[in-house]
């Protein structure tokens, strides 16, 4: 399968439970890329992205998911072209009678509340770099301070 084959216009699955959820615009400014990882009915969303992008992620998530299946936001850096949209999934998921929490580091932990976000927070520097699911599956964060912000992390 080349990029030529994909539809971007729908969640891709790009490995076994793993979808990408982003968009292709191909004048524009940034390119997130949002995840969603599906682990049984647990399910994590990665970067949810913008404002004026939540349409589309929000569409291919419902492709994928029921919202309130959305358990954990793990946000990289507080960045409105990543996380800005996390008030607006707290909002569906907690409408529906779901909860979650928000998965990133302490120092941008400081800085996502501004967003107007609800939820509360796991910071993985203080959870030994690492997110455990129900399915015993663990997520393990990366810290990367020196590629874009001083609580910059990555997901593995």
């Amino acid at each position: 399968m080349t990029d030529r084959d994909l539809n971007t216009n729908k969640a891709v699955e790009i490995a076994p439970g793993i979808y990408w959820i982003g968009w292709a615009e191909k004048d524009g400014a940034f390119r997130s890329n949002p995840y969603l990882i599906k682990d049984g009915d647990e399910v994590v969303l990665i970067d949810p992205g913008s404002i004026p992008h939540f349409p589309i992620v929000l569409s291919k998530v419902m492709q994928v998911t029921p919202l309130e299946n959305i358990k954990h936001i793990i946000l990289h850096h507080q960045d409105p072209d990543l996380c800005s949209n996390t008030p607006k999934f707290e909002e569906m998921v907690y409408g529906l009678g779901g909860s979650l929490e928000i998965v990133t580091h302490s120092r941008a932990w400081f800085l996502i509340p501004f967003y107007g976000t609800r939820s509360e927070y796991y910071r993985v520097d203080e959870n030994g770099w690492k997110l455990t699911l129900r399915s015993g599956r663990t997520l393990r964060f990366i810290f990367t301070p020196y590629l874009h912000f001083p609580g910059a992390i990555m997901t593995y």
